[in-house]
């Protein structure tokens, strides 16, 4: 048994008697292939990345899956790819969360008849309110709200606030009009 590459050998094979014979043997290799692995590398906290990997006829995964596509959170994976001739190549991926953040709103929840309540949105660096402002600070009455807050990431997150308003009174004075 010898280690061999691809290439030509010719053994010559001698037996006891002294007698002899030559043969010729070709080792050819199947034709190489290249593995791709592609899918997003960074997701935001709590989101998925699919997964894609090319290059073979059948895919086996650290997760036990056999397909080559899969859906994955934070980690790191890998594939065994096969071709076609049964030769393998493995391929590893990394995909990282960016931090997760908490979405806020803070403000009044109750106010008066006719009054108004400032909300702020924290939490990211851009915010959308549900009636398309885009400051982090606005003034509103009774009502239902959300906003849309995005971190330097982009990775979205959305919080809701109800302000209530307080039931309206009639102020009234009762006891005589008149007095001694």
């Amino acid at each position: 048994t010898i280690e061999a590459f691809p290439g030509t050998y010719e053994v010559t094979v001698s037996n006891a008697e002294g007698c002899s014979g030559t043969t010729t043997f070709i080792l050819e290799a199947f034709p190489d292939f290249e593995v791709a692995l592609t899918g997003e590398t960074q997701i935001c906290a709590g989101e998925t990345s699919t997964l894609t990997a090319s290059g073979g006829s059948q895919y086996r995964w650290n997760t036990n899956a056999t397909s080559p596509n899969i859906q994955v959170g934070a980690g790191t994976y890998s594939v065994t790819v096969t071709s076609e001739d049964g030769c393998e190549k493995v391929a590893d991926y990394i995909v990282e969360a960016f931090p997760d953040f908490e979405a806020q709103i803070t403000g009044e929840t109750q106010i008066c008849a006719g009054e108004t309540s400032t909300l702020t949105a924290s939490g990211g660096s851009q915010y959308r309110w549900s009636m398309n402002a885009t400051s982090p600070n606005i003034q509103v009455g009774a009502g239902d709200y959300s906003v849309t807050i995005t971190s330097e990431n982009g990775c979205e997150k959305v919080a809701n606030y109800t302000v209530e308003e307080f039931p309206d009174f009639e102020a009234q004075i009762t006891g005589e009009t008149q007095i001694c």
